[in-house]
């Protein structure tokens, strides 16, 4: 039997200790099963600071064993192997605590058995046979006494360092296990009580530490998908993303947008002369990527989760409620805040996504220093973005005033005067600006994961952000099997010998 309650509005259950081993053999068994219910239940309330009436539900799960065959156990499909009417194989793992009722209540907190004796009835020759048959026991080394409708059951032995020894077990009147717990010696009028997973250390009569001991689950890596378990090169699957924004009545808005990759190259939408609306200027891109020869891709935007995605997310939201049978579905991954990833999705005949991904969690510096550092073949541009607005994009003519590329007139004053005078186009100029950008964003990230693989064999695109990339070699190169790991509310404790 397992025993579970709910307290209040919760709606979630707690264990109330170990399964109890049932023999229902009598009204008398009822009796002592519902004394044992009561104090499991009492316990329970100490530990999670609850008052009988914040009591909602409580829960009694009852499985059948029969030992003659194989004990089952409660997960599907699962099974033990044979066991006899001794086996006390739990059928469910569970998290073990029922300490008040081994140290309050029945036994003293002491390891000498004259201590026990107090309160506490010697059972008769008969009687004690009758346990000592009953759970297999020797006669030899233990002492049995009584209390109420328990019997208590002492087996003395000693450590592998010579010092004394006790394991306890407490029974019901109708012969079942409530509880067991072991006591172990450290010096004179000091021991450790282990019951379950609770260590109790006692001294002179009182508790002076406890401890839990937690067993913790195996590290798992998430799940790879077949197409990149079984790639020995760094993900060709990869691209990049830019968009360029003018400013018109104090709000930015979309006027050409981009993507490339290295199979299939550049390809750059502008802003329609008649229409100037962004909404569709940008539903065109996205549906332009969302082929079958794009399908999988990974697009890093360099600051997605600050920039990008505010343009990107109002005019699909919108198509999505405008279409009867909505073709869009999002996939955003969030941290506080701070988008770090957005997958879209597209279902006509066949189910094709994109996934962007924001470069500036995995290298967090300006593309111009990290065409630097990364020595790309195609570095960032110069562009006059305080010169774009409603009324030039469209413009031909003079090149912009320098204060409009940069207010740093000193420094790209060499660069300004390589562009020729005239015949200057803000539509030309921006393709040819972010085709250097989405060049030199790829070939950055293309350098940046072949490193990692290189030195590592971990693809960059199964990580968001550094951090993780950073446990990921980690967990692959230095971790080692012997030392646990904590997930703690969403973030991952490392817990090692240093």
């Amino acid at each position: 039997m397992l025993l579970k309650v709910c307290y209040g509005n919760a709606q979630t259950f707690k264990m109330l200790g170990e399964q109890i081993p049932c023999i229902f053999i009598g009204p008398s068994y009822v009796s002592s099963l519902c004394d044992i219910i009561k104090d499991r239940l009492e316990n329970s309330m100490l530990v999670y600071d609850y008052r009988h009436e914040d009591v909602s539900f409580i829960q009694l799960l009852i499985y059948k064993v029969d030992y003659t065959d194989k004990v089952k156990k409660a997960s599907k499909g699962g099974s033990s192997p044979p066991a006899d009417s001794s086996d006390n194989t739990d059928l469910i793992n569970l998290s073990k605590f029922n300490s008040r009722l081994v140290l309050n209540k029945l036994v003293p907190l002491s390891m000498d058995l004259s201590d026990y004796k107090k309160g506490l009835t010697p059972l008769s020759s008969t009687e004690k046979a009758r346990v000592i048959e009953r759970n297999s026991l020797k006669s030899d080394n233990c002492e049995i006494y009584k209390k109420d409708m328990y019997t208590i059951v002492i087996t003395k032995s000693s450590t592998d360092e010579n010092k004394q020894q006790n394991d306890v077990s407490i029974y019901s009147d109708s012969g079942f296990k409530v509880t067991n717990f072991t006591d172990v010696e450290i010096d004179k009028n000091k021991f450790v009580r282990k019951t379950s997973n609770v260590y109790n250390t006692i001294y002179n009569g009182v508790v002076t530490k406890s401890r839990v001991s937690i067993p913790l689950a195996p590290v798992r890596g998430r799940k790879t998908s077949k197409r990149i378990k079984n790639l020995i090169i760094p993900d060709p699957h990869i691209g990049s993303f830019d968009l360029e924004t003018y400013r018109d009545q104090g709000v930015s808005k979309v006027y050409s947008l981009g993507y490339y990759t290295k199979t299939h190259g550049v390809k750059i939408f502008y802003i329609d002369k008649e229409s100037l609306d962004s909404d569709k200027l940008i539903i065109k891109c996205i549906d332009s990527m969302l082929e079958n020869k794009y399908s999988g891709f990974t697009f890093y935007v360099h600051n997605l989760g600050l920039y990008d995605i505010v343009f990107l997310l109002s005019p699909l939201l919108k198509a999505k409620k405008e279409d009867e049978s909505p073709k869009y579905k999002f996939k955003p991954v969030c941290r506080d805040d701070l988008m770090l990833s957005f997958t879209i999705t597209k279902q006509d005949n066949r189910k094709l996504s994109i996934k962007f991904v924001d470069s500036l969690n995995l290298l967090n510096h300006p593309l111009e220093k990290l065409c630097n550092t990364y020595n790309t073949e195609v570095t960032k541009g110069l562009f006059p973005y305080d010169f774009v607005s409603k009324k030039t994009l469209f413009y031909e003519g003079e090149k912009p005033p320098i204060n409009c590329f940069s207010k740093n007139v000193e420094v790209i004053e060499k660069d300004y005067n390589l562009i020729p005078l005239d015949n200057w186009s803000t539509e030309l100029e921006t393709i040819k600006y972010l085709e250097k950008d989405l060049v030199s964003l790829y070939q950055v990230i293309e350098k940046f994961s072949g490193i990692i693989y290189d030195e590592n064999e971990i693809q960059v695109t199964q990580s968001l952000t550094i951090s993780s990339l950073a446990m990921k070699i980690y967990l692959k190169n230095f971790y080692k099997n012997n030392v646990a790991l904590i997930i703690f509310h969403g973030y991952t404790f490392l817990i090692r010998k240093v």
